[in-house]
């Protein structure tokens, strides 16, 4: 508790004092003190507005008034001054209002996370009541470094939606229009389950799939399905996640197969030229989904299996479908997270041809390797790689340091255990039901739009499951708009609106 009581200020309204004994407000006129503290916040159109300190809550009154259409989380020190602070008619006014949440500091870093949607909101404004802020230096140095944290993994997720967002509604659209439901799949568990990346290690360690071919159920991650095309060897399933184009080049190694035995694994936002060519080579195609709310709300009662992939990682995703699969070991071959000897990839990738085809005795393909590994900053391993030993002039980058940590929590979290190059665990996993419930498109794209016509027309909450779908294509919508701050979200929600209705001949029977 940082109150001690309360004080009556020169025109009557009650303020808080603090256990030191100074008032939280002017003892004068807290309200135009309340003004002063709002005209000092900058910021455009809608907002996401944390500020520290509710006292009798004058201040955040007027910020209120300043902003009608912004949320307000309002942080107070602990439970018990924020249930003092509640007794204040201001505060008592703010329970009832849907854009004000009133919270303690240890609830903020969790608040912020789920009440934060970049595109929605826009601009994040963090302000300190100055009387507060002197009482409280030591909470409130502590309160900024966890909400920073907070928005710069909400930053970093905002930015792969603006970039990929288009592409995922896209992607996801054409994938449903033409799914009924996915095949019914077994893949043999009894064997121990060997997930493929491709690494450079996999140069050497693919001798020993080509030995042991029959101990494994191999599970390739699409940028090492050449790698294992190259070598003979007929994968048992392939996984793909990625929405981008070039992940159609990474199956164009499916004719070197010489059976149609691979099942390929798509995520149902992959891109849908590499889906649309595996099913025109003849081989059957599977599809998960990943947490897109678009997904979500489409495939909600289906039994399509959420996968995880971590921070966006095939091999995560490769690993997490041979968990659901049935498998307590998986072995992981070229999962190195770094580059050894100049090699950024195995042989046999997409980007051997293409770098070979395209290179000259003034553009080598050593130099296109090299710009592809320094586009980022190179650093030595802090230790050898986790699944592939220590390996020879290896570099790696902060980015595949995470990809190699989230590999480990996932691991941590489904029980496995790392020994060696595998993991292993001793409790039953899951695996994917063999039912699969018909989905209808045309059936949910109709409802689909229907339901966000209403929104439009002001007939319901303008956050709601259909339009929250649309939040990573408002969000690389808002990229695309130089001056994306004059617009509200209602209208980028119009304008995604608007691309859907243009384009659902694409998605017609």
């Amino acid at each position: 508790m940082i109150y001690s009581g309360t004080v009556k200020s020169k025109n009557g309204d009650d303020i808080p004092l603090f256990s030191s004994g100074k008032p939280m407000h002017s003892k004068y006129n807290p309200e135009n003190e309340a003004e002063a503290f709002a005209s000092s916040i900058k910021s455009e159109g809608t907002a996401f507005i944390i500020i520290a300190g509710v006292g009798a809550g004058f201040h955040i009154k007027s910020v209120a008034k300043k902003f009608p259409n912004a949320f307000l989380l309002a942080v107070e020190a602990d439970r018990e001054s924020l249930e003092f602070c509640k007794n204040f008619p201001a505060v008592k006014d703010m329970l009832s209002k849907k854009n004000i949440s009133l919270c303690t500091a240890d609830q903020t870093p969790r608040l912020v996370r789920e009440s934060y949607i970049p595109s929605l909101y826009g601009d994040c404004v963090f302000v300190c009541q100055r009387a507060w802020e002197n009482e409280n230096q030591n909470l409130l140095s502590s309160l900024k470094d966890q909400v920073m944290d907070e928005l710069k993994a909400i930053s970093r997720d905002y930015s792969v939606q603006a970039h990929f967002g288009g592409q995922w509604q896209r992607n996801i659209l054409a994938n449903l229009s033409k799914f009924r439901k996915n095949p019914d799949i077994r893949l043999n568990s009894k064997l121990k389950a060997a997930v493929i990346a491709a690494g450079p290690s996999l140069d050497e360690s693919i001798k020993r799939l080509l030995q042991h071919r029959n101990s494994y159920c191999i599970i390739s991650t699409d940028t090492a399905l050449g790698s294992l095309a190259r070598s003979g060897i007929c994968p048992d399933a392939v996984v793909s996640i990625d929405a981008q184009r070039v992940s159609a080049t990474h199956f164009f190694a499916l004719p070197l197969l010489k059976e149609k035995s691979a099942l390929c694994v798509f995520d149902i936002s992959s891109n849908r030229n590499a889906v649309e060519y595996a099913r025109s080579q003849g081989f059957e195609v599977y599809f998960i989904r990943s947490a897109h709310p678009l997904t979500s709300l489409a495939l909600e009662g289906t039994t399509v299996p959420l996968a995880e992939s971590g921070s966006g990682t095939v091999t995560i995703a490769a690993c997490d479908f041979a968990r659901q699969q049935g498998f307590s070991e998986i072995e992981l071959f070229g999962a190195d997270f770094c580059y050894s000897e100049g090699k950024p990839y195995a042989k046999g990738t997409y980007l051997e041809p293409n770098f070979l085809s395209g290179c000259s005795r003034t553009q080598t393909s050593e130099q296109m390797n090299a710009a592809l590994m320094f586009r980022t900053e190179l650093i030595k391993p802090r230790e050898p790689a986790p699944f592939s030993g220590s390996l020879n002039k290896a570099f790696t980058t902060q980015v595949m340091e995470g990809y190699a940590r989230t590999t480990m929590e996932w691991a941590e979290k489904w029980g496995y255990s790392k020994s060696g190059a595998s993991l292993k665990s001793s409790a039953k996993a899951d695996s994917f039901p063999r039912k699969e419930k018909e989905f209808n498109f045309s059936s949910f794209f109709d409802d689909y739009l229907k339901n966000l016509q209403n929104t439009l027309d002001g007939k319901g909450q303008i956050l709601n499951p259909y339009t929250v779908s649309l939040l990573p294509l408002i969000a690389n919508l808002r990229k695309k708009q130089n001056d994306s701050a004059k617009h509200s979200f209602f209208d980028f929600l119009k304008l995604a609106y608007s691309q859907l209705t243009r384009y659902t001949v694409l998605y017609e029977q």
